[in-house]
């Protein structure tokens, strides 16, 4: 079943003229055929793969080597195994290097040159710790780098909290201040009306005394006309 799969997406790969793409598939089915235990097949594919890895001079071509010399090592063509071994140093490194330093370990092991078997695995071994430690400092420069962009991301978080609670305090200070304003004019208002009231009532009062006082002055003259035309009759 996966094996049609992969067949089918070669053909599709092919139609569209993918060539980085379909030396992958070429890699995947080379790949399921070893595990098949189909090495002839496998090694078909997998010389495929790197001649379109070449042509094109994709990436990966270490990798392409190392898988053909896998397979003439599965078949027992150990010479071949180390010649394409051989081949993929110069383009191999990191963990794909190790890998590749295991292989020449092994398919020397194989021939029976234990010396060599032995040299590559001291190699493996040196440059195991190389790259382990290589790895554990990316790691850790990774996790300090994340760590300081949660740190970074937290402190504006803070920063755009402390600026939120700045603008609500700033406007509960206006709110206050348009209250006090507006609270002081109340009582401007209030004030100006009951001084307003008073003055009335003060203006009243002095017009009820004026009328009091123009009466108690006009008794008298009504009373002394009043005797004098009784005086006349008499």
């Amino acid at each position: 079943m996966a094996l049609t799969t992969f067949k089918q997406a070669q053909k599709l790969t092919s139609e569209i003229n993918h060539p980085n793409f379909l030396s992958k598939v070429y890699t995947s089915i080379s790949a399921l055929l070893e595990d098949m235990n189909r090495i002839d097949s496998s090694l078909v594919y997998a010389d495929k793969s790197l001649k379109i890895k070449q042509q094109h001079n994709l990436p990966g071509q270490g990798l392409a080597l190392n898988n053909l010399g896998y397979a003439y090592f599965l078949r027992q063509n150990y010479d071949s195994a180390i010649y394409f071994y051989h081949e993929a140093v110069p383009l191999t490194e990191g963990r794909y290097m190790l890998r590749l330093l295991l292989n020449l370990k092994n398919a020397f092991g194989a021939k029976g040159d234990t010396k060599k078997a032995l040299a590559y695995y001291e190699e493996y071994n040196q440059l195991k710790d190389s790259v382990d430690a290589q790895e554990y400092e990316t790691k850790v420069a990774e996790i300090e780098e994340k760590y300081q962009a949660r740190q970074k991301e937290e402190e504006i978080r803070l920063l755009s909290a402390e600026n939120e609670l700045q603008k609500t305090q700033l406007k509960q200070q206006q709110f206050l201040i348009i209250g006090i304003i507006l609270f002081v004019l109340l009582l401007a208002t209030i004030g100006y009306l009951i001084f307003r009231q008073n003055r009335i009532k003060q203006d009243l009062t002095q017009v009820k005394m004026r009328q009091q006082f123009l009466r108690i002055q006009l008794n008298p003259h009504f009373l002394f006309n009043a005797l004098n035309s009784i005086q006349y009759f008499l």
